[in-house]
């Protein structure tokens, strides 16, 4: 089943899917479009405005060190490197909120990647911003 979201999404990066311009208001507290907003790189050095991924399709991801799950590391690895050349950006957001599966600080998770889940030296090819 680990095959089947890079399948999927690599069948709407086909269908163009992305370029629609569909807006959905799923918060109408919160205004705007992605590219009005931004955030901290995961080493806090660099705010990085989301207007910077204009034109491409934008993959927005909760990760997690230590969850059951942390094998999309190797996963979104791959992805981005299908489909980065036709436009695809992810972008990596390690989160606390599921069940404590990120406890590490900021400067602890990239380590924690290259050492121990998934380890093996490691290192996401994906932008990883601040933990939320």
């Amino acid at each position: 089943s680990a095959w089947i979201l890079p399948l999927f999404l690599a069948g709407l990066v086909q269908l163009g899917w992305s370029d629609k311009g569909e807006k959905v208001n799923c918060y109408n507290s919160v205004k705007g479009t992605i590219y009005d907003y931004g955030a901290m790189t995961i080493d806090g050095e660099e705010y990085i405005p989301f207007e910077r991924y204009n034109g491409k399709t934008v993959l927005f991801v909760n990760v997690a060190t230590y969850s059951n799950q942390t094998l999309q590391y190797l996963e979104l690895n791959a992805l981005q490197n299908e489909l980065g050349r036709q436009g695809l950006v992810i972008l990596g957001f390690p989160s606390n909120q599921f069940g404590m599966q990120e406890p590490g600080q900021n400067s602890e998770i990239l380590p924690a990647l290259k050492y121990v889940r998934p380890g093996k030296e490691f290192v996401p090819n994906f932008q990883l911003f601040q933990k939320g």
